[in-house]
């Protein structure tokens, strides 16, 4: 299964990739060190089947991988499902807005705990800037 790389993986993640907009750590059984990378306005499709033909991975995976892709341009955008308000301040954000950014946050592979804590420690402006707090991109 594709995960974002959590605080409790063994190797670091990779640095960002300076040449695209966001660059996400992934896990993937047997392959370490994996990232991958878009720019604002690239099809998650595309990005989904350049990683995997990239990465050899099987195309019996590409599915998963357009989820976790489509999830993540969610959360980096603000959008999708509450995402933050697109950066409202936190004392704008209704409970079930906060609790939806924890759980974008929850399913990109980070703990309750620790997602928790970064979005409070960032006061809740988007999710792109809470996972940066956590992966420090």
């Amino acid at each position: 299964r594709l995960a974002e790389r959590g605080s409790d993986a063994g190797a670091p993640p990779p640095p960002p990739n300076p040449n695209f907009d966001f660059s996400f750590p992934v896990e993937f059984p047997g392959r370490p060190g994996l990232q991958i990378n878009w720019n604002r306005g690239d099809d998650a499709n595309v990005v989904a089947l350049n990683f995997c033909d990239e990465n050899g991975i099987p195309r019996n995976q590409l599915g998963d991988v357009v989820v976790f892709v489509q999830n993540a341009m969610g959360q980096v955008s603000g959008g999708g499902g509450g995402g933050g308000g697109g950066g409202a301040p936190a004392s704008e954000l209704s409970v079930a807005q906060k609790a939806e950014m924890v759980q974008q946050v929850v399913a990109m592979g980070v703990d309750f705990t620790q997602a928790l804590q970064a979005l409070e420690r960032t006061n809740y402006v988007s999710v792109e800037t809470a996972l940066n707090s956590i992966f420090g991109s």
